[in-house]
């Protein structure tokens, strides 16, 4: 929604950073100061509940902008950025960011793209819970393949930068389900599994999982 171009006067107009891997860009909570752009990396983005728990939303890849709706708002930061692995982009306060919205005549279509992934994030959660568990786990996957994968030897890549329990979490799910549901996938040869990444062999028995289920992918 934002032409490169665009992108690209916005960048220069901050500071380059960079950010190991485990570190946190912003905190739930913290005062809305700065805006970053990611160039290169993946980025957690986590809510935390009163008690401590954190749940995982989502992940974001290069090209996002991150931070953006607590600065347009004035309010404090709604959730918590991890980096999942070593991320670069450039980092611009408030004030220069919204001045450069201004500048460049994109306040509109970043409030727009603010909202449709607020919107999005409030689907997917409505569209998990109609599915059965082992598709929740596999809508989940497809849609993080979609958002921060690529390229990798056999397939897509995902650098997930969590343990199975949190993406369990996140497809809505107990660990005692989604195992099971990823064994049952990596044993019918659409994933190949490590404790922190996945590779997506076969798209399209994947998204058939997403719809079904359950039963043997291949065979839908």
């Amino acid at each position: 929604m934002v032409p490169k171009n665009a992108w690209r006067a916005l960048a220069e107009q901050g500071r380059r950073i960079d950010h190991r891997r485990g570190s946190f860009i912003y905190r739930q909570g913290e005062l809305s100061s700065s805006v970053f752009l990611l160039e290169d990396g993946t980025v957690k983005v986590l809510q935390v509940a009163e008690g401590g728990a954190a749940l995982t939303l989502t992940l974001r890849g290069p090209g996002e902008m991150l931070g953006e709706m607590g600065v347009i708002l004035d309010r404090p930061r709604s959730a918590t950025l991890q980096a999942v692995n070593h991320c670069t982009g450039h980092v611009l306060s408030a004030r220069v960011f919204l001045a450069g919205l201004d500048r460049l005549g994109l306040v509109t279509t970043v409030y727009r793209l603010a909202v449709d992934r607020m919107h999005h994030v409030e689907q997917r959660r409505m569209e998990l819970l109609s599915l059965p568990p082992a598709a929740r786990v596999a809508r989940v996957i497809l849609h993080l393949a979609a958002e921060v994968g690529h390229p990798g030897e056999g397939g897509t890549l995902v650098e997930l930068g969590m343990p199975r329990e949190e993406l369990a979490a996140m497809a809505a799910v107990g660990r005692s389900t989604a195992v099971p549901a990823l064994r049952r996938l990596q044993v019918q040869g659409v994933l190949d599994l490590a404790r922190t990444r996945l590779v997506v062999k076969d798209v399209e028995a994947l998204a058939a999982a997403a719809l079904a289920g359950e039963g043997d992918v291949r065979g839908m």
